[in-house]
C-alpha cells in the first residue's frame, strides 16, 4: 500500500513487507473513509480495514458473522455523514453495518447473478443456461410455469465458477 500526502507528487509505502491486504484481483479497489483519511478499506476476496492510514491491516467484515456471507467483495460505500454506516456488496448479495463493521445485516436473497456466458437449447419453450461467477451453472426456462420466471424456476446444472454451457442440439440432456 502506498500513500501520498501531496496529491500524488510523491508516494510512501505504508504497510510492512509480507503483510497481505488481498491481492491484485480486478475488483481490489481502495476506499478511504470520507470522514477520516486514516481509515482505509480494501474489499477483495476478504475484506480488510486499516485504522492507521495503511500501516497495519486486519480482516473486518461479514466473514466474522456466525452465518455465511459470500466472499469476493466488489462494491463498498461509507456514508459521508456517518462513518459507522457501511454497505458492502459481494458475489452473494449485500451487507449493511451501522456500527463501523462490528456487526452486519446480510441481504442474501436478492435475485442477482454475474454471468460469464450463456447458452440455449432447442426445446419448446427453450431453456437458457448460464455460467455464474462462483455460483455454478443454472438452467432457466424461457417461460415460467406461473407466468413470471422466479428463482424457484432455476435448476443447478454445475458448481464452482460456471463459465460456458454448451447443450447438445439433438438431446438437451447432454450439457
Amino acid at each position: 500500500m502506498y500513500r501520498s500526502e501531496n496529491g500524488g507528487e510523491t508516494w510512501v509505502k505504508t504497510n510492512a513487507d509480507g503483510e497481505s491486504i488481498g491481492g491484485g484481483k480486478w475488483y481490489g479497489w481502495i476506499y478511504v473513509d470520507p470522514n477520516n483519511d486514516k481509515t482505509v478499506y480494501v474489499p477483495n476476496v476478504s475484506f480488510y480495514r486499516s485504522l492507521d492510514g495503511g500501516k497495519t491491516w486486519g480482516k473486518k467484515g461479514p466473514e466474522n458473522l456466525a452465518r455465511s456471507f459470500h466472499v469476493d467483495y466488489h462494491g463498498f460505500w461509507v456514508d459521508p455523514r456517518d462513518s459507522r454506516h457501511l454497505i458492502l456488496a459481494s458475489d452473494g448479495g449485500l451487507a449493511f453495518s451501522w456500527d463501523f463493521g462490528e456487526t452486519w445485516d446480510v441481504v442474501d436473497h436478492l435475485p442477482l447473478a454475474q454471468y460469464y456466458a450463456i447458452g440455449v437449447d432447442m426445446e419448446e419453450p427453450y431453456n437458457i443456461y448460464g455460467g455464474l461467477q462462483d455460483n455454478g451453472s443454472v438452467k432457466i426456462p424461457s417461460n415460467g410455469p406461473r407466468g413470471a420466471i422466479t428463482r424457484d424456476d432455476w435448476t443447478m446444472v454445475g458448481g464452482g465458477d460456471g463459465m460456458y454451457n454448451v447443450v447438445d442440439p439433438e438431446d438437451s440432456r447432454w450439457l
